[in-house]
C-alpha cells in the first residue's frame, strides 16, 4: 500500500509554510503540496522551498499555485531562520533545545 505524504496544504486564506534545508525523503509526493478543499486559499497562500536535499527535494513536478515559490537565494528567506524569526538565540539555549540559528549551508 502506497501512502502519499505532502509538505502541507492550505486550510485557510493566507496560509504560509516555509520548508528550508530539510531532508525530503521518498515518502513525499512529487507534487509536494495538497489542495485542502478545492481551490480554497490557493490565491492567498505563501509556500516556499529553499535548500532542501534528498530524493524528493527536486522541485520538478511540484504544484503551480500562484503563491508557491522556489527560492535559490538565502537572502530571500533570511527572515525565517531561527534567530530572526523567533529570536532563538535569546531563549533556546536556556531551554536546552538544540538548534542552528542561521543557515547550514
Amino acid at each position: 500500500m502506497e501512502v502519499k505524504t505532502f509538505l502541507g496544504r492550505p486550510w485557510l486564506d493566507y496560509s504560509q509554510t516555509i520548508v528550508m534545508e530539510c531532508f525530503l525523503g521518498d515518502l513525499i509526493d512529487p507534487e509536494g503540496w495538497l489542495k485542502f478543499n478545492g481551490d480554497v486559499a490557493l490565491s492567498t497562500l505563501h509556500y516556499v522551498e529553499y535548500g532542501n536535499r534528498g530524493p524528493r527535494a527536486d522541485t520538478k513536478g511540484r504544484i503551480t499555485w500562484p503563491g508557491y515559490n522556489i527560492v535559490n537565494n538565502s537572502n530571500d528567506v533570511q527572515e525565517y531562520t531561527v534567530n530572526r524569526f523567533i529570536n532563538g538565540n535569546n531563549w533556546l539555549p536556556r531551554m536546552g533545545v538544540p538548534f542552528v540559528p542561521r543557515f547550514k549551508n
